[in-house]
């Protein structure tokens, strides 16, 4: 049986209400599950990098700290890998709140701790959105122009040569025949990211 948060305050209340219209339907049971047993962060292999592991970011998440939750690195180094959901003994799904918080930040243009990561996320979507899959070179120079990160692109010039050489980044994208598809399941999780 799912353990039900009650927010105690209004910002708690808000922020709550707010992110429940970034997820999915099972978001609200995820939300609710959690009681901090520490499973999640154990099996997380990015937790190393994070500024607040995934059990602590939930729990201020439940307490409404709306600011630093949405400017903390955690979420844009979550990979999705969903280690935290099968070996959580109440079935929290982190990957979906982290993804709810990711669109939320997003949306709400909060500043992130991990530079460049909003810009990152939403080329990795336009890129496969247009190709139909992802072209990794296509990724990254639209990454690094939309930044106007030109010493950091100049750094990794040599290593993008070595991969073009060895024919693992080709310059040219391969498209899929029917990217109209991937661009009409793109738009489709939009509108449902966005509760239409």
């Amino acid at each position: 049986m799912a353990q039900m948060i009650v927010p105690t305050s209004r910002k708690q209340i808000a922020f709550y209400e707010d992110l429940l219209k970034y997820g999915g339907s099972s978001l609200r049971k995820s939300l609710g599950a959690c009681f901090q047993c520490g499973t999640c962060t154990a099996s997380c292999p990015t937790r190393f990098a994070m500024d607040h592991p995934p059990r602590r970011l939930l729990r201020m998440v439940q307490l409404g700290m709306k600011d630093e939750v949405l400017s903390s690195s955690t979420i844009w180094l979550c990979v999705s890998c969903k280690s935290c959901i099968a070996r959580c003994p109440r079935g929290a799904d982190m990957s979906e709140i982290m993804a709810a918080l990711k669109n939320m930040a997003i949306k709400e243009g909060a500043k992130a701790e991990v530079k460049g990561a909003p810009t990152f996320y939403k080329t990795f979507v336009n890129v496969v959105k247009k190709y139909g899959r992802l072209s990794e070179s296509m990724l990254m120079m639209q990454y690094f122009i939309k930044r106007l990160a030109i010493k950091e692109t100049l750094q990794y010039a040599p290593l993008g040569l070595m991969f073009y050489k060895k024919g693992k980044l080709p310059i040219k994208p391969e498209k899929i025949a029917q990217r109209n598809h991937i661009k009409s399941m793109v738009k489709n999780i939009s509108l449902i990211e966005k509760g239409k």
